[in-house]
C-alpha cells in the first residue's frame, strides 16, 4: 500500500501588560492534518480498501491576570474549539465545537503554603454544561521538599473516534 500524509500546526501567543496589575494574553493554536491511504491485497495487488482523511483544529484563548501582590492573584480566561474531520469512515463532513470559561484565585501564605481555587465552565454543542471545580495546596516543608495535594472534577467530550466511528 501506500500513504500520504500532510501535517501543518500554528501556535502564537500575544501578551500585553496594561499595568503593574492587569495583564492579558491571547493564544491561538491551529493544525490540519491530512492522510490518503490505499490498501491493496497482496495475492491480485488489487484494491482492498482505500482511507481518506482531512482534519482541522482551531483554539483560541484569552486569559487575564489580575492583581499586582504575587502572594494573590486573580487568573480569568475564555476560549474555543472548532474541529471538523472530513472522512470516508465517517461518511461526511463532522464538526465538534465547544467553549469554556474559567476563574482562579491563587493565595501564598508566608512564603510556605499556596492554595489554587478554580472553576471552568465548558459548553459543548452535543452535551450538557459542564461545570468542573478544583482546589490544590502546596507546602513547601524545606526548599528540597514540597508536599502537593488537590481535588477536583472535570470533563471531556468524546471526540470524533468515540462520536461516529462504527466499531461493529
Amino acid at each position: 500500500g501506500n500513504t500520504v500524509e500532510t501535517d501543518k500546526s500554528i501556535y502564537g501567543k500575544w501578551q500585553h501588560t496594561i499595568n503593574k496589575s492587569l495583564k492579558y494574553k491571547v493564544s491561538l493554536y491551529a493544525t490540519g492534518y491530512s492522510n490518503n491511504a490505499a490498501v491493496y491485497l497482496q495475492k491480485n495487488d488489487s484494491l482492498y480498501e482505500e482511507i481518506k482523511l482531512e482534519q482541522l483544529l482551531l483554539k483560541p484563548e484569552v486569559q487575564v491576570n489580575i492583581g499586582s501582590d504575587p502572594n494573590s492573584l486573580w487568573v480569568l480566561g475564555t476560549g474555543y474549539n472548532y474541529e471538523t474531520v472530513n472522512s470516508n469512515r465517517y461518511g461526511d463532513l463532522k464538526v465538534l465545537q465547544s467553549s469554556y470559561i474559567f476563574a482562579q484565585k491563587q493565595t501564598h501564605f508566608i512564603n510556605k503554603i499556596n492554595i489554587i481555587a478554580g472553576v471552568r465552565y465548558d459548553i459543548n454543542k452535543l452535551y450538557h454544561s459542564q461545570l468542573s471545580p478544583k482546589v490544590a495546596i502546596a507546602w513547601k516543608v524545606n526548599p528540597a521538599f514540597i508536599l502537593k495535594g488537590s481535588v477536583g472534577a472535570g470533563f471531556k467530550a468524546p471526540d470524533f473516534r468515540q462520536q461516529y466511528l462504527n466499531f461493529s
